[in-house]
């Protein structure tokens, strides 16, 4: 059973955190790769630019999960320029 007392949704306003997480996550160029995959949806909403695209870092842009064991899930650096330069190229159509 559920606790009458505690609610159900709880909600704390993290979008300050959450925007420092994006601009680390995602160079400019990246962000506005996936808004340009996403246009059809910034369009029928109306959706602005978020504020934090301009003032992204990308500085985790390149890091990868290595793991348990220090590997990054097999991905060497040969597999790793590979992705970089399929994402860089990719238009997110195919």
């Amino acid at each position: 059973m559920f606790d009458p007392d505690v609610p159900l949704i709880q909600h704390a306003d993290t979008s300050a955190g959450e925007e420092e997480l994006l601009k680390r996550l995602f160079t400019v160029e990246a962000a506005r790769k996936l808004m340009a995959h996403l246009e059809p949806d910034y369009q029928t909403f109306s959706l602005p630019e978020p504020a934090w695209v301009a003032e992204a870092t990308g500085e985790l842009y390149d890091t990868y999960d290595t793991g348990c064991g220090g590997e990054a899930y097999g991905l060497d650096d040969a597999a790793r320029e590979k992705d970089r330069k399929k994402f860089k190229d990719s238009s997110f159509t195919s």
